[in-house]
């Protein structure tokens, strides 16, 4: 059974997700990742979807850590308390969502700390601190809205997912997922999904207002 059976759509994203997590059954490591797109494409249930197959040691899903890039300001914050109680020596996976928005200092301490080439292991200093990360013990899958504003060398440290625009079809799938024994006509159906801007998210919520 593939850990993304209850995500519509983003075939091409799911397909190029599951080559890596075939890498990482082989070899333990999965390369730091970003996804791409507009607001309510999916973005972080694809994260945590990728829980089922990045397992640990014991063979069950990594803590999953999330952190907004909005919050992510100063550099000595983030290393205490995202860093070194969730990522330094632990099997983990952190989930940094609207990368874009952390500050810059924070991306530039990102561009040190990640993995070049075939290395899985980086160190680390900050001030006078001295760490090491383990890329096959950590994960780190990052999502944006709006890419061209992260560096090229910080954007290239990352394998790039790009979601696509849904089809009418498969938002009129998800549409009825999420409002389960509502039976819509045709003409509804169509109607919901062409004032919804093609969003995944605002068709969830127009299904729970209907509910409701």
């Amino acid at each position: 059974m593939s850990i993304f059976n209850g995500i519509i759509g983003q075939n091409r994203a799911k397909g190029a997700l599951n080559f890596s997590l075939d890498g990482y059954r082989n070899s333990k490591f999965f390369p730091p990742t970003i996804l791409t797109g507009s607001r309510g494409f999916g973005k972080t249930s694809i994260a945590k979807a990728l829980k089922g197959g990045l397992l640990n040691s014991q063979n069950k899903p990594k803590t999953f850590i999330e952190v907004n890039g909005a919050t992510a300001k100063s550099v000595g914050a983030f290393i205490l308390t995202i860093v070194m109680p969730y990522l330094v020596d632990k099997e983990s996976i952190l989930f940094l969502d609207e990368i874009h928005a952390a500050s810059l200092e924070v991306r530039r301490w990102l561009l040190s700390a990640l993995p070049t080439g075939r290395e899985t292991i980086t160190t680390v200093r900050y001030g006078e601190d001295v760490f090491s990360l383990d890329w096959k013990m950590i994960n780190l899958i990052a999502a944006t809205t709006n890419i061209e504003t992260l560096s090229v060398p910080l954007r290239e440290r990352f394998e790039r997912i790009d979601l696509e625009t849904y089809t009418e079809s498969e938002l009129i799938q998800i549409l009825k997922i999420k409002s389960r024994d509502i039976n819509y006509s045709e003409d509804v159906e169509i109607s919901i999904v062409q004032t919804s801007r093609q969003s995944p998210r605002l068709i969830e919520k127009r299904a729970d207002k209907i509910i409701k």
